[in-house]
């Protein structure tokens, strides 16, 4: 019994590693490969497509990138050089894109929780600063501090899923999907050419509960 359940169990870890082993390399060779085009429109100087470039790195996100951590810190630093170079709309550009990479790979874990934390202050005091260059005259320190808090507030809202909703709703899902199969396969077995139908009625309600479980769990996630 133990060998029959180990003969069957090996197969599926296999086609799940695989899968997922797939889409690792996958989610690396890209990276790489959109890392390196960064890399030479910034040598170049083509501050802004390098941005996109670096951003697209990131959306290719895997555990343990090294090019999601290269682009990550290529972007800082070319933030700060526009800063320095009084060019703010390349820098909040950079740091943008810092942010939206970074949001956009978020799952049940935010990776570099802290670079985003980073990139949200910077976005929060250039666009402070901006706001107190578009007006006709200069902002008092305190009407500068209540933009910066404004703006910290906007970009700290987490509009991220649920985590325990959405494992729950995964995991419901993943049991609905067990349940059609065993339903197909063995409500309508006959005994003695009659069909089970107290059977069939466990598997109907059964599915019936798991659906409405995952439907509500979607609903909070």
């Amino acid at each position: 019994m133990k060998r029959s359940i180990r003969h069957k169990l090996i197969p599926v870890i296999l086609i799940v590693l695989g899968v997922f082993g797939g889409v690792w390399i996958k989610a690396s060779v890209e990276a790489n490969k959109s890392l390196i085009q960064a890399q030479e429109l910034e040598s170049t100087g083509d501050i802004a497509f390098a941005v996109v470039c670096y951003r697209r790195t990131i959306r290719w996100y895997s555990p343990g990138s090294s090019a999601v951590h290269t682009a990550i810190q290529r972007l800082f630093v070319i933030a700060e050089r526009m800063e320095s170079q009084q060019k703010p709309l390349l820098a909040l550009q950079a740091y943008r894109a810092v942010r939206t990479g970074l949001l956009a790979v978020q799952s049940v874990f935010q990776p570099y929780s802290a670079q985003l934390n980073e990139a949200n202050q910077r976005i929060a005091a250039l666009m402070a600063n901006h706001s107190q260059s578009d007006t006709e005259r200069a902002l008092e320190s305190n009407q500068v501090q209540a933009e910066l808090e404004r703006h910290e507030v906007l970009l700290s809202k987490n509009t991220a899923p649920h985590v325990g909703w959405s494992l729950l709703a995964v995991g419901f899902f993943l049991f609905w999907i067990f349940l059609l199969f065993g339903f197909a396969k063995q409500s309508f077995v006959l005994q003695d050419g009659v069909t089970n139908k107290s059977r069939l009625l466990r598997w109907m309600v059964s599915i019936v509960v798991t659906t409405a479980v995952w439907m509500t769990a979607l609903s909070f996630a």
